[in-house]
C-alpha cells in the first residue's frame, strides 16, 4: 500500500451479488481498477464496487460453467453416499491499466471490460485453483499456474504451455527481465525459468509449494508445507536463509521480510534472523496468508474475526477492529487487500467489508 493505512475508525459493509449456487463456489478476491473502483470476485460473480455508493455492475459465471466433481464440502450427498455437487472456483481479479479485468473461473481465463462484457476467453486444462490471481510480465503477457504442473503464458498469439515443472504450480513471481520464479512442487522445486521454459536455476527445495515473493533486489522467498519451513534464495539461486515454519512473505525495503504463517507473523532478515515475532489467532484450514504493508509503517492482517495492525519496527499491535460474524458459506477465508488511500478491504460471508 503506497499510502498511509487506515486508522481503524470504522468497518462498513456492502452486500455482494452471488449466484444461487454460491455455496459450491470457492475463492474470491479484491483488486483496484484504474478508475479507483474495487473489482471483487465472490460466489461465481465479479462485481465493480464504488466504496462511496455500492455495487455498480457485475458479471455472473454462466450456468454452463463446469467445476470439478469432488467431495462435497457442505454435506449434500446422493443416495449412494457419493457427492453429486461440482465444486467451482473463481479466483482473485487482475486489473489492467486499460480498464479490463482478467479472472480465472474454473478452467477458463476471461478478459472483461469495465461494464462486465466478455472480451476474450481461453480454456486452460487444470487451471490453478489456489485462489491466486494471474501474473503479468513487463512485456504484457499473462502467466498462470496449473494443478498439472505446467505454466501457461498468454500473449498476442494466444496461450502456450511451458513444460511440466511439478504439481499444483501457482502463478510465478516475475523478475525485472521477465524470468519466472516458481515453486514446482514434487518436480523442479523452487526454481527460475525463462519465458520460453528454459531453466535458469534450482535451489534444490523439491517440495516448495507456497507462493513465491520477490524483493526489490531479486531475492526470492518461498515456503514448503512438507518441509515445515521456508527459504530465501539469491537472484542466482543460492540459499541465503532457512526459516522455521511454512509461511508466505511480503518484502520490506532494505532486504527484510514479513513472514506470515498460520499462527504467527515475524519480521526476518535476508539471512533468516528473526527480528520480532507476534503470535496471532489461528483461523483453521482457510487461514489467510495475506498481509498489507502501508507507508506509515504498519503491517495489516486478518486474525480470526478481526483486522489488526502491527508496528513494522517492533511487531507490537497498534490497532484492531472487529469484523462481522464470519459466515463460511462462500469458502473464502481472510482475503485482505488495499482498497484505496487509507482503506482496506476484506470478505466476510457475502459482505465486502471496508476498514477506514
Amino acid at each position: 500500500m503506497r499510502a498511509k493505512g487506515p486508522r481503524y475508525g470504522r468497518a462498513r459493509s456492502f452486500t455482494l451479488p452471488t449466484r444461487v449456487d454460491a455455496p459450491h463456489w470457492m475463492g474470491g478476491g479484491i483488486a483496484i481498477a484504474a478508475t479507483g473502483e474495487l473489482v471483487v470476485s465472490l460466489g461465481g460473480v465479479l462485481s465493480w464496487v464504488d466504496v462511496a455508493v455500492g455495487v455498480r455492475t457485475s458479471w455472473r459465471a454462466p450456468e454452463s460453467t463446469r467445476g470439478e466433481l469432488d467431495d462435497d464440502p457442505i454435506g449434500e450427498e446422493s443416495e449412494a453416499g457419493r457427492s453429486h455437487v461440482r465444486r467451482r472456483t473463481i479466483g482473485p481479479p487482475l486489473t489492467l491499466d486499460d480498464g479490463t479485468v482478467v479472472i480465472g473461473c474454473c478452467d477458463d481465463v476471461l478478459v472483461l471490460d469495465a461494464e462486465g462484457r466478455e472480451r476474450a476467453r481461453w480454456s486452460i486444462d487444470g487451471l490453478d485453483d489456489s485462489n491466486v490471481s494471474p501474473n503479468l510480465t513487463h512485456a504484457g503477457s499473462l502467466v498462470l499456474g496449473s494443478m498439472f504442473g505446467t505454466v501457461t503464458v498468454i500473449d498476442h498469439e494466444g496461450p502456450r504451455a511451458l513444460r511440466a515443472l511439478g504439481y499444483d504450480v501457482l502463478p510465478p513471481a516475475i523478475t525485472r527481465d521477465d524470468t519466472l520464479v516458481l515453486a514446482g512442487y514434487a518436480g523442479a522445486g523452487l526454481c527460475a525459468v525463462s519465458i520460453d521454459g528454459t531453466k535458469r536455476w534450482s535451489s534444490g527445495h523439491r517440495d516448495a509449494d507456497l507462493l513465491v515473493t520477490l524483493d526489490d533486489d531479486g531475492f526470492a522467498a518461498c515456503g514448503s508445507r512438507n518441509d515445515a519451513g521456508a527459504f530465501v534464495v539469491s537472484p542466482e539461486g543460492s540459499v541465503t536463509a532457512r526459516i522455521d515454519g511454512a509461511c508466505t512473505f511480503a518484502s520490506l525495503p532494505g532486504g527484510d521480510w514479513i513472514a506470515r504463517s498460520e499462527q504467527s507473523v515475524r519480521r526476518v532478515g535476508r539471512d533468516g534472523t528473526v527480528l520480532w515475532s507476534h503470535r496471532i489467532e489461528s483461523k483453521g484450514p482457510r487461514w489467510s496468508s495475506e498481509v498489507v504493508i502501508s507507508e506509515d509503517g504498519r503491517v495489516h492482517l486478518v486474525a480470526r474475526d478481526r483486522v489488526c495492525a502491527l508496528d513494522v519496527a517492533s511487531g507490537r499491535e497498534v490497532a484492531s477492529i472487529d469484523l462481522p460474524k464470519r459466515d463460511d458459506t462462500h469458502h473464502v477465508g481472510g482475503v485482505l487487500s488495499c482498497a484505496g488511500p487509507g482503506l482496506l478491504g476484506t470478505l466476510v460471508g457475502d459482505q465486502l467489508v471496508i476498514v477506514d
